[in-house]
């Protein structure tokens, strides 16, 4: 974008021409759309949904990504002995360590399966017959549509990069 701003201005310091007028409109066009594409990047990492369409308040998406970041960080840690931890290299052993200690409660030696159990022995199924019908069945249109409308249309892009008010408009 500064180097469409110096561009710009090296181009409007020239003698006016025909081809010098031609270059400006589209170096101008292409800076607004960097802009408006700069704006709705800040307006959705920030997750604000109640301005309005027309606000062009990037500095204000950017604060707030800021301080959603900033708010979502974890900055000090307690252990178990009750120390408070803040170098990231203590806060990331402290949670390995305590994840471990739920999620792998079982050391090798009291391990009480065989090695011939396999995982459909140990995991009873929760999804009754029934259920997993239901859940196999494609979709009504009515039901993606009444999903997709109950989205937010500006919120953060899905995985493809493309927001939710293309789907509906398309």
């Amino acid at each position: 974008m500064v180097d469409l701003k110096r561009e710009l201005a090296t181009l409007q310091e020239m003698l006016p021409s025909q081809e010098n007028l031609r270059k400006e409109n589209d170096l101008h066009c292409s800076l607004i759309e960097k802009l408006i594409r700069e704006e709705l990047h800040w307006c959705q990492k920030s997750r604000v949904r109640w301005l309005t369409k027309d606000d062009n308040c990037t500095k204000f998406f950017f604060i707030s990504t800021l301080t959603r970041r900033w708010r979502n960080s974890i900055d000090y840690i307690k252990d178990n002995s009750g120390t408070w931890l803040n170098s990231w290299q203590s806060i990331s052993y402290t949670l390995l360590q305590k994840l471990q200690s739920i999620y792998c409660p079982f050391s090798a030696n009291l391990y009480p399966y065989s090695s011939d159990t396999t995982l459909s022995d140990i995991i009873l199924p929760i999804i009754s017959e029934e259920e997993n019908l239901t859940l196999c069945t494609i979709p009504e249109f009515d039901e993606i549509k009444d999903t997709l409308f109950g989205m937010g249309s500006i919120k953060a892009p899905r995985p493809d990069g493309i927001p939710i008010l293309f789907y509906k408009h398309y």
